[in-house]
């Protein structure tokens, strides 16, 4: 089901009214900030599961900050954080922890 706010916001719910779209965002702000949903998480496999109007990009994965290879929080301004399984790290322990090829399963 669509629904748009009274803000204009449209909203994508399942039938059991939970924010989720199996393609693309399941939440759209008119300024352009878009939200993946899954089952009322924020996920989306591949890419951003939030970009923000600012060009902020944010990578979540079953409703936690996570991403291998590369930041979890891409912000315009050239700062960056890193995070997997929702763990925020340093950008030098990052690349020592995306080694495995089965962390992003």
């Amino acid at each position: 089901m669509i629904t748009r706010t009274r803000n204009n916001v449209i909203l994508y719910v399942n039938e059991l009214g939970e924010l989720h779209r199996e393609r693309g965002p399941a939440v759209m702000f008119p300024s352009g900030t878009r939200f993946y949903f899954r089952r009322n998480k924020l996920h989306r496999r591949d890419g951003p599961a939030v970009i923000r109007s600012d060009g902020t990009e944010e990578y979540w994965l079953h409703g936690v900050l996570h991403r291998v290879g590369g930041p979890a929080i891409v912000r315009m301004n050239g700062n960056h954080s890193y995070y997997m399984f929702g763990v925020c790290l340093d950008h030098a322990d990052h690349p020592k922890k995306t080694r495995s090829k089965d962390l992003d399963r």
